[in-house]
């Protein structure tokens, strides 16, 4: 039982001293990486959970600003935070398709009115 009990408050300290020794512009790529990796299994996300994300990952950006990068760690950053914006971009994206869905299922009336919209403005560009 005392042995167990050593091992684990050993892998504590051994947890603890390897964060604290962590660079504050390691932390930030870590973070980085761990909020790409909840992206990854966000398709059950609430807009309460998006709007969370989000606003770690802005506390997390505005943090990356005040860090000294490597130019090893810059190129990390970049890569983690174009993976970031590509999940959120696509995400978006889904939720525009979904409103024009609604938009379109509203009536005609809106459809028709888009598509004459559409066809003066591609009038405008031939002429």
């Amino acid at each position: 039982m005392k042995k167990n009990l050593f091992i684990a408050i050993l892998l504590c300290v051994l947890t603890l001293s390897i964060t604290a020794c962590q660079s504050k512009e390691d932390k930030v790529l870590s973070d980085l990486e761990s909020i790409y990796n909840r992206l990854n299994n966000s398709e059950n996300f609430t807009d309460e959970d998006w709007t969370e994300l989000l606003t770690e990952y802005e506390v997390i950006h505005e943090e990356a600003q005040t860090c000294d990068f490597s130019y090893e760690q810059k190129k990390e950053l970049g890569r983690i935070e174009g993976k970031i914006l590509s999940k959120i971009t696509e995400r978006k994206t889904q939720e525009l398709g979904s409103e024009i869905g609604d938009i379109i299922n509203s009536g005609g009336a809106i459809i028709g009115g888009f598509i004459e919209g559409l066809q003066e403005e591609l009038e405008k560009e031939t002429e």
